[in-house]
């Protein structure tokens, strides 16, 4: 073989590794590319599930309830399992309580209940309501004067809401209900009004659940949204 033959087969072979070298990093540039879009695809994917997850979060908390009580402190608030006031069909606060009190079954008995249900710590008497209305309720339940300015409490509030809400449904063909005729029917059939934990609904209920299933209500919320809105805390 003569010399030029031997640098023409030279030559051949650099030929050959510099397009091997070419298609490798052909291949190396189509691979990187190609993990490129699968890692910017599966970002996106995951931009898209945060985001919805996030929707989720805030429309579900938007939905809730706001309380200025702790869940620990609700909890904290209902019988406990040895309170002798009843039993827990669950967990404490978080399912149905049944009373032992006689008195009480009888009482629940006739709205064909036997227990009260609990979620959050805070008890659902919405089977024994005889009637629910809403008012700008406050941290005091009974009216007081300070000073020469009379302060209306959360009793004589619903009260008169109650009035106005059995004029406007013409109860019993009447029309002049007054919130003194409430009070004596509150009285008359030993209701009382249970502040919710919304802060603004009332509901009349029969006494005996009421005093039983024991609760954290909506005069502390009122109390430590007060102290909130101050700057301070609450110590019951």
């Amino acid at each position: 073989m003569n010399i030029e033959s031997m640098n023409s087969e030279k030559v051949t072979n650099q030929d050959i590794n510099t397009s091997v070298s070419d298609i490798n990093d052909k291949r190396v540039d189509k691979e990187y590319i190609r993990i490129k879009e699968t890692t910017d695809l599966n970002d996106q994917r995951i931009k898209e599930s945060n985001s919805q997850s996030n929707n989720e979060i805030h429309s579900e908390t938007k939905n809730q309830d706001i309380y200025y009580s702790t869940l620990k402190e609700r909890i904290d608030q209902t019988p406990t399992e040895n309170s002798g006031l009843g039993t827990w069909e669950g967990e404490r606060g978080e399912s149905k309580f049944i009373p032992a009190d006689e008195e009480t079954k009888i009482c629940l008995e006739r709205f064909g209940v036997d227990g009260i249900e609990y979620k959050n710590g805070i008890p659902d008497f919405d089977p024994v309501t005889l009637e629910k209305v809403q008012i700008e309720m406050g941290t005091t339940r009974y009216s007081v004067r300070d000073g020469e300015k009379r302060i209306s409490g959360n009793y004589e509030k619903a009260d008169t809401a109650l009035a106005k809400k059995w004029n406007s449904e013409k109860k019993d063909g009447k029309t002049d209900w007054t919130k003194d005729d409430v009070k004596d029917w509150v009285l008359e059939n030993r209701l009382v009004r249970h502040e919710n934990n919304d802060m603004k609904t009332v509901s009349y209920i029969p006494f005996e659940p009421h005093v039983v299933c024991i609760h954290l209500g909506g005069v502390c919320e009122c109390k430590k949204r007060e102290m909130a809105q101050l700057g301070g805390g609450f110590d019951e």
